[in-house]
């Protein structure tokens, strides 16, 4: 999606802006993992969160510009979803077409991240030219 529009909402807010290396990534995936963890979502849910918001990070600390570049995470939490983006300073990627989660690539020994997250998320969308994602998960029970 070309355009990024804010994240807002009236629940509890996240950010981070860190260099963009594995060691950050790693950090912010723990502070985000505190965050959630604040708030006593169902273990299962934070589960999955916790995935995803990894995958996001791996791909944004592998793909993004490690020369002088920033990984930021957004999320905002209300009693109805998590809102969140990823961001990365790199080229960017162009997908075409909806992901499968039943159909990553064949014979790939990597590149699954997408298909995971895709699988675990209820929205999920690429924003700012492929250098951003985001996604909205459900936080009710079903």
């Amino acid at each position: 999606m070309a355009s990024q529009e804010p994240i807002s909402s009236d629940g509890h807010g996240f950010y981070i802006t860190l260099p963009n290396t594995a060691s950050a990534a790693s950090h912010a995936r723990k502070q985000f993992i505190r965050f959630i963890e604040h708030f006593r979502l169902r273990r299962e849910l934070v589960a999955d969160i916790e995935a995803v918001i990894g995958e996001a990070l791996a791909n944004a600390a592998e793909h993004g510009s490690t020369r002088h570049g920033k990984i930021r995470v957004e999320a905002m939490l209300t009693e109805q979803h998590l809102e969140a983006s990823i961001s990365d300073d790199g080229p960017g990627f162009f997908l075409r077409g909806p992901i499968s989660a039943d159909h990553p690539p064949p014979n790939s020994p990597r590149g699954y991240g997408l298909f995971l997250i895709q699988a675990l998320v209820d929205e999920l969308e690429f924003r700012n030219d492929g250098k951003t994602v985001w996604f909205r998960k459900r936080l009710g029970t079903a």
